[in-house]
């Protein structure tokens, strides 16, 4: 896999509820790492995804009328950022899961090579060092057939 593939991004969040949204994007591998990219719009703006994985760390970043960027390493806590046209916040995250996944639930060390693949990350967020909640997420990267 070391060409730009094209990609179904399946991305679910969930705190209180579950929150799907379905998108287009772009799979390649650069060195040891998974690049994720793709383009998400609300109130007709563009936001522009950045995912970067390597086994031991993800780092989403998000350019547009959102930016914010954070690194997330199993069991560690993590300064990033985050800011719209309102409000500018330093941001904290601490991974409790970072793992892939094949479709047979089974853990996949290294790089994924083979779609579909299943990109897990929960974490707590802190906002001033104040708790924000609890988010898991799950990202289903498969080939497009478009």
């Amino acid at each position: 896999m070391n060409e730009k593939r094209q990609v179904k991004i399946k991305f679910e969040s969930k705190q209180d509820e579950i929150v799907t949204n379905n998108f287009i994007g772009e799979l390649y591998v650069k060195g040891q790492a998974n690049y994720i990219k793709y383009i998400e719009t609300i109130e007709q703006q563009e936001i522009r995804h950045l995912i970067r994985y390597t086994p031991n760390e993800l780092k989403v970043t998000r350019h547009g009328i959102i930016q914010s960027e954070q690194t997330y390493r199993l069991h560690e806590r993590r300064a990033g950022s985050y800011s719209n046209n309102v409000i500018r916040l330093q941001v904290e995250a601490y991974t409790k899961r970072l793992v892939v996944k094949d479709v047979h639930n089974n853990t996949i060390l290294g790089i994924p090579k083979l779609l579909p693949f299943h990109l897990y990350f929960d974490y707590d967020l802190f906002v001033d060092g104040q708790s924000t909640g609890s988010f898991e997420i799950r990202l289903t990267i498969e080939e497009a057939n478009v």
